[in-house]
């Protein structure tokens, strides 16, 4: 075959020979470590001249007897995987034991600890199963000068990995440093050649580690190992062996240097197939328990917490028992065994009650009749709801005009009041004001921010008792956009403590039952102008007063013969015509607004006489 390095078997196999630990294989046609590079199997050849010794060293038949009942021993609990096929001569061996008798080139495969020599062989755990792994038994030999039934074997160094490709993957167990060995023991099995049953020198002792219930999901699982021992050779591992022909037995590996398939030839030296390693998994196959959780929040007694979250089961399948976590845990920290555990009520029973108003969040471990069989469900219970917010309260909001200047004209500051009244049983927290600014007015307070035209309090009212009140400032400017009736609307936007019985605070408008909505208003006095004409009057005649002015925003004028009247409103003349026979002054008020005090304009007249026939008579005004 190519790429297959081919022996000359001896005529004698059991002539002294140097020992063959190698076998020169091309793994580049079985799908691992392709390429054209030959890869290397350690390993101890059919070829090897057994040691000098007494072969035929008779063993105590009741220390065989005890070697059989402890290997049975081991076997105790349920097999979850057997990849332990060794015997192939049932019975022929010596003192009538069983036999791995050899079907290729090699009789053991060297996995020796000190050499850095790996094996790996893989199992599966079928879709939707669980199994809880107890422990791997491995097997191996060291060829012995004495037979001996005792294990040499001392030291076992395992890991597992979730893969399908030895040294890849999630390590889920072990490492390759720490000696995991438990127990070892002779297996009622000799390793030979296919043609020397009866030779003891090679006892296959089996190797036990400990997994401590270690769950696995379904998927592909890698194991790793190596093995360390008393004697001088080995220790070398078996290669999985199906009938006394050399067949495909696996899809094993070795680590020397690198990761190459356990290839073996036959006992020609030809045809190399690839074989698997020998190992038992110990365990339970789980069925996976199922099982969903709803959580509920805390209640409130009006504003009293009641601390009465609850868990509660949903659903359930294949499921018996259930423990919980302490609250807050970041792993699960409750009951281990279902003999601590509790048993699973039936669905939509409460499994946890009393939880804190705060919240909490839980593991909770759904077992499936056994300590191993398991899954853990995270729930959280949200907290409950501000019981503050349950208190009832009545906030009302009164605002009115605290500073007015005579006459409000633009230019001037006017300054509101807001006061909030807690008409309620709770205190109010937390109070927060809108002022919605009219066009007209500029705000010029520090205490207020404005967004668009509305304006913020910047710092909330901290607390109003029941029965209180508390009251704010908000100045303007009045900016020459202002104009006639102007409103100013305010509003409670915000408030804690409680929930308001007829109000919606932050909603922007005044409802028909709202009092958390009041507006003030001011009329807006444009001042009026006059301008005096300049005309010619002569003595004795007639004059229209209101022909000598102009009014630019056309009301009605008043005349009146004194400052004082005008000022008054009083004495007022009955008609604007005048008959003039002397040197005077009247007096011209308009009124912009004759209910806005003070938004108005006087103007004088004065008359001028210089000549009694009418000559350089002049009208001015002030």
């Amino acid at each position: 075959m190519a790429g297959t390095k081919h022996y000359t078997l001896p005529t004698n196999f059991y002539c002294t020979v140097q020992r063959i630990f190698v076998i020169l294989l091309i793994s580049a046609f079985f799908g691992f470590n392709a390429g054209a590079q030959a890869h290397l199997i350690v390993g101890e050849s059919i070829y090897e001249a057994d040691p000098q010794g007494n072969p035929d060293t008779k063993i105590d038949r009741k220390s065989f007897d005890n070697a059989q009942k402890t290997a049975r021993s081991l076997l105790a609990g349920p097999i979850l995987y057997d990849q332990s096929e060794l015997i192939n001569y049932p019975g022929q061996g010596f003192g009538g034991a069983n036999v791995s008798g050899s079907t290729g080139m090699l009789l053991g495969v060297s996995n020796n600890i000190s050499s850095n020599l790996i094996l790996a062989d893989e199992f599966v755990v079928p879709p939707g199963e669980l199994w809880i792994i107890d422990s791997i038994v491995v097997f191996h030999y060291q060829t012995q000068t004495v037979a001996s039934t005792v294990s040499s074997i001392n030291d076992i160094r395992m890991q597992l990995r979730q893969s399908a490709v030895p040294g890849m993957g999630t390590i889920v167990f072990g490492d390759l440093v720490t000696n995991r060995l438990v127990n070892s023991s002779f297996s009622t099995i000799f390793r030979t050649r296919s043609n020397d049953l009866t030779n003891n020198l090679r006892p296959i002792m089996r190797s036990a580690v400990n997994l401590s219930d270690l769950p696995l999901t379904s998927g592909t699982y890698i194991i790793e190992y190596m093995a360390g021992g008393t004697l001088s050779t080995g220790p070398f591992a078996l290669l999985r062996t199906l009938g006394t022909t050399h067949i495909t037995t696996g899809n094993g590996f070795q680590f020397n240097v690198n990761w190459n398939n356990l290839l073996e030839l036959d006992a020609s030296g030809n045809n190399p197939l690839p074989k698997g390693t020998t190992f038992i998994v110990y365990g339970t196959n789980c069925t996976p328990p199922e099982a969903s959780f709803s959580a509920t929040a805390s209640t409130c007694t009006n504003v009293t917490p009641n601390n009465n979250g609850s868990v509660t089961l949903v659903s359930q399948n294949n499921a018996t028992h259930f423990g919980v976590s302490t609250a807050g845990a970041m792993s699960y920290d409750g009951p281990l065994s279902i003999g601590a555990a509790t048993t699973l009520p039936a669905n939509g029973t409460p499994v946890l009650s009393g939880i804190s108003h705060a919240g909490a969040s839980y593991i909770i471990r759904v077992f499936n009749g056994a300590d191993a069989c398991f899954i853990d469900v995270p729930i959280a219970v949200p907290s409950g709801p501000d019981c503050a917010l349950n208190g009832i309260f009545d906030l009302a909001l009164n605002k009115t005009v605290a500073s007015l200047p005579i006459p409000t004209s633009p230019g001037m500051l006017i300054t509101y009041t807001l006061t909030v009244i807690n008409q309620g049983d709770f205190a109010a927290t937390n109070v927060g004001l809108n002022d919605f600014i009219p066009t007209g007015l500029s705000l010029v307070d520090a205490d207020w921010t404005a967004i668009g035209n509305t304006a913020s309090l910047n710092q909330a009212i901290n607390n109003i008792p029941p029965g209180g009140q508390a009251s704010v400032d908000i100045t303007f400017m009045i900016n020459n956009m202002a104009s006639g009736n102007l409103v100013n609307n305010a509003e409670i936007s915000a408030a804690s403590g409680g929930t308001d019985e007829d109000s919606s605070p932050g909603n922007g408008f005044a409802a028909s039952s709202e009092d958390d909505f009041s507006s003030a208003d001011v009329d807006i006095c444009i001042l009026p102008t006059l301008t005096v004409k300049n005309d010619t009057v002569c003595r004795g005649s007639a004059v229209d007063l209101s022909s000598l002015v102009l009014s630019h925003t056309g009301d009605e004028l008043d005349y009146f013969n004194s400052l004082q009247d005008a000022e008054a409103g009083t004495n007022a003349l009955i008609s604007s015509n005048v008959v003039v026979n002397s040197a005077t002054h009247y007096y011209i008020k308009t009124t912009y607004d004759p209910a806005l005090p003070g938004c108005e304009t006087i103007e004088r007249v004065t008359i001028y006489l210089k000549s009694p026939n009418c000559a350089a008579i002049s009208v001015s005004g002030p």
